[in-house]
């Protein structure tokens, strides 16, 4: 059986090479602050976003169908920005006004975009429409910062309502943050973190409607490891709690394709290690 297992491994890892899509980000694709003398993104091509003003009603009940309107709509994003802005950077407010925004793709932009949860049933916040309150956090590990764009629904209306910089070491999860760029960028670092046997799950190569629910030797993780994010990736903050707990889950999700891994880390005597990947 083992072997079964291990021969299907090798037809997946083959099959596989062709499907990752993710890459770290480059230093040049860090988005500027606010406050900076050019105040934020330039702007994009009108042909690479619609620029109808018609969207859907239904955009609001979900953050996440909201956030793919606010993304890709130059319109509708300077219609749901609450302006003057309100920019906290390091504790010093500002305020943003309308004649000085640039449209920007936030995490849309990247090929793959990075979220962190605590636990599995956290993942069922992104389809809730209970919630009121979001924040899309980018992590600049350059310079040891980490923005937060705050979004409320204000009367039925999902609204990006102020930015917000600190130092990355003020924020409630930095030693997992800190913990999983070293995993990203440390190729050595990030094999003394995976546990012997590492579980996973997997399309089967020979049936994409199979999956394979297994075990892998630690040093047949390099084959299925998707590329991490690492200077600069994202999060997105539906309530989940990051700030205690010894369990954290990192998921990658594509923007445009459908693709989404997950990595999930266990906490054991005082170091993360990498138990189970699912693709």
């Amino acid at each position: 059986m083992r072997r079964c297992l291990y021969c299907l491994i090798c037809l997946f890892v083959a099959a596989s090479c062709s499907k990752k899509t993710s890459r770290p980000l480059a230093a040049e694709e860090i988005v500027e602050s606010p406050n900076d003398s050019s105040e934020s993104e330039q702007p994009e091509s009108v042909d690479t976003v619609e620029s109808v003003t018609e969207v859907p009603k239904a955009a609001d009940e979900y953050f996440n169908d909201f956030i793919y309107s606010f993304t890709n709509n130059k319109a509708y994003q300077m219609s749901r920005i609450v302006f003057p802005l309100l920019c906290v950077r390091n504790g010093k407010t500002t305020y943003l006004q309308k004649k000085q925004w640039r449209f920007s793709r936030f995490h849309m932009k990247y090929p793959v975009y990075t979220l962190f949860f605590d636990k599995r049933s956290s993942l069922n916040l992104e389809k809730s429409k209970e919630i009121t309150e979001v924040k899309m956090e980018q992590f600049n590990m350059l310079t040891g910062e980490v923005r937060t764009y705050g979004f409320n629904k204000i009367a039925g209306q999902w609204k990006m309502t102020r930015i917000e910089d600190n130092p990355l070491s003020k924020y409630g999860d930095c030693a997992f943050i800190d913990f999983y760029q070293q995993f990203a960028t440390d190729s050595a670092f990030q094999m003394a973190h995976v546990k012997p046997m590492l579980s996973i799950l997997m399309e089967s190569p020979e049936d994409e409607f199979e999956k394979i629910d297994g075990v892998i030797e630690a040093e047949q993780w390099p084959s299925f490891c998707p590329e991490l994010p690492a200077d600069v990736f994202t999060n997105i903050d539906y309530g989940q709690s990051m700030s205690l707990g010894n369990r954290r889950i990192v998921v990658l999700e594509g923007t445009s394709n459908g693709y989404i891994s997950m990595l999930f880390f266990v906490k054991e005597d005082g170091e993360w290690m990498l138990q189970r990947f699912e693709n």
